[in-house]
């Protein structure tokens, strides 16, 4: 009898862990999106300067923010029209303006799955056969999935993730030979050679990938996990190299990686905001070293980095609530405090115009 009793409080444990806690608390998230920090309804989370970073004034058309839970996740420029800027937000969708912040529309289609209460963790301007697509990784109604969508009117999920609750929290697409990348809530790092009509499993990583960064000049490939390791490619993802040891060269807390962004202009420069600080490495990853900026160790992470196509030396770095912003490549900074308490999460530069900077708070 007590063996009966047992295994029926058992049995029901399993039920609730794998079917009732998920539900409630969504899917595994990975460091790095934005949790933990409450946003007061109605305040301005994006945020535009159109003198270069000195002074900024916040857009009020975003959806209000009334919990943690709907915070900022990625802000986008269009790569073909600068005046369309995408904003997503944690279990609040994903919004386009077209007039440069102006007014924002959610993007909606319910047969695929996107709507007000889905959550885009990833937004990719790529190709389909020639033509241009754009890529989106979504998690809605407790499914993950990847959406191929024009632009317009025509929506397709090309992806569907095989367990409840699973994310897909990062993409890229390889720019020389156009495959599509994808990272897991699982570990999963998984590829497709037909713009997504198939896909294979190249590697599972420890923890979920947060981040896949490829190197546009040469296709260096960066992955890294919620486990805080950092891993490296070379030829296509097939096979990979953990750097994370260099990283514990610096500090352990340099490991602690928030965002990793290639330089536009430099062949083999990456920069990655940290809990260590800025760090550069000029091997595509292999060896790093710090980056002195006036950031004081208070502010710290440094969660946001952006540069300028127009001007090589130009840096963008959000800690706290501040932007910080050097003109020579690093050697010195200036920092301008954004009219809010929130940390900055996104910096953003117009690609026409390096005057015209966003910023987005978490």
């Amino acid at each position: 009898m007590q063996a009966a009793i047992v295994f029926i409080i058992i049995f029901i444990v399993v039920i609730v862990v794998i079917f009732v806690i998920p539900k409630i608390a969504g899917p595994l998230i990975p460091d790095g999106f934005g949790l933990g920090r409450d946003t007061q309804k109605g305040a301005q989370v994006v945020f535009k300067s159109d003198d270069g970073g000195l002074t900024w004034n916040g857009l009020s058309n975003l959806p209000d923010i009334s919990s943690g839970k709907d915070n900022l996740l990625f802000a986008i420029i269009d790569d073909q029209n600068d005046k369309k800027i995408f904003v997503s937000f944690l279990g609040r969708g994903l919004y386009l303006s077209e007039d440069m912040g102006e007014t924002f529309k959610l993007i909606s289609n319910e047969a695929v799955g996107l709507g007000q209460e889905s959550t885009v963790y990833k937004l990719v301007f790529g190709k389909n056969s020639g033509q241009r697509s754009i890529y989106l990784a979504v998690f809605s109604n407790g499914l993950g999935s990847i959406i191929k969508w024009d632009g317009k009117d025509f929506f397709e999920r090309i992806y569907l993730a095989p367990v409840n609750n699973i994310g897909v929290f990062s993409l890229a697409q390889n720019p020389f030979n156009d495959d599509l990348y994808a990272g897991t809530a699982q570990g999963g790092f998984l590829v497709s050679e037909n713009y997504g009509i198939s896909w294979k499993i190249l590697r599972w990583f420890p923890g979920a990938i947060s981040t896949i960064e490829i190197n546009p000049k040469n296709g260096i490939m960066l992955v890294y996990t919620n486990e805080r390791k950092l891993f490296r490619s070379s030829d296509n993802g097939r096979t990979w190299t953990e750097v994370t040891s260099n990283l514990n060269k610096l500090s352990s807390s340099a490991r602690d990686i928030k965002t990793i962004i290639f330089h536009p202009s430099l062949q083999s420069t990456v920069y990655a905001g940290t809990a260590f600080g800025l760090i550069k490495s000029e091997d595509n990853g292999l060896t790093w070293s710090l980056v002195r900026t006036i950031v004081p160790p208070q502010f710290l992470p440094i969660e946001s980095v952006a540069f300028s196509n127009q001007n090589r030396n130009l840096i963008l770095l959000g800690a706290s609530s501040q932007v910080h912003r050097s003109l020579d490549s690093g050697d010195s900074w200036n920092a301008v405090q954004l009219p809010t308490s929130k940390r900055v999460g996104v910096i953003i530069v117009n690609y026409n115009n390096d005057k015209i900077i966003y910023a987005g708070i978490r």
